[in-house]
């Protein structure tokens, strides 16, 4: 068995790198406020431009979040070096549990929004775009709550962990989806801060998987 040996960083660098990410992350979920609130001006003769709002907000607020959740998976390993293993798999799980929330808020709002305003669900315009939008959408609802159950079901059914966590590989297919889904139906996805940061968070997310699939490489060859 060949083992890799890695020095451990101090003390005064483990806490530069905590503040550092946990910097980056308070960032990362600023931007959906940065890009729907900041530059937002209420139409009193439109309420659904406020609902319309919101409904962009919890979105992106979503995709962050489910971001940050597959930057703190897909690294874990690296990212334990240099933070507490407890207080990161804390942070992971609230940001798995804040996850699930906002993926229930986001179509929830959707709803109840066009049920107020318009007395329907679907207010936007149908067409084959919109539809595949939509249906992306209902795709990644899927994805994240069977990723996030594979989660839970680690804990208590060990013995499958194997399996659940190839079930646990789709809530990369959801990030992905995501992005397909947010870039059809909204603009976000291409002006303003997040039409930048968008594809920075495409690119290590996608090095993630790569990270991911060398170290099951290595694990698989007997490395640590």
């Amino acid at each position: 068995m060949h083992e890799v040996v890695m020095s451990q960083p101090g003390r005064f660098s483990k806490v530069l790198f905590t503040l550092f990410f946990v910097l980056l992350a308070m960032l990362v979920v600023s931007l959906p406020i940065i890009q729907v609130w900041l530059p937002f001006v209420p139409d009193t003769e439109d309420p659904a431009y406020t609902y319309y709002a919101m409904l962009r907000w919890l979105g992106l607020t979503l995709y962050s979040l489910i971001f940050l959740q597959l930057m703190s998976g897909g690294f874990r390993r690296p990212l334990n070096k240099f933070l507490h293993p407890v207080w990161h798999h804390r942070w992971h799980i609230t940001l798995g549990f804040l996850v699930i929330v906002f993926a229930l808020a986001h179509p929830a709002f959707l709803y109840l929004s066009n049920k107020l305003i318009y007395g329907s669900y679907i207010y936007l315009e149908n067409g084959s775009r919109f539809n595949t939008g939509l249906l992306l959408g209902y795709l990644q609802e899927a994805l994240i709550f069977s990723g996030v159950l594979a989660a839970i079901l680690m804990n208590f059914f060990k013995r499958w962990m194997p399996f659940w966590r190839k079930i646990h590989w789709l809530m990369y297919v959801a990030f992905f989806s995501a992005t397909v889904h947010a870039y059809i139906l909204g603009s976000d996805m291409n002006t303003g801060w997040y039409g930048v940061v968008r594809w920075i968070m495409v690119g290590l997310v996608v090095a993630a998987v790569g990270w991911r699939i060398y170290e099951y490489n290595l694990l698989r060859k007997g490395r640590t």
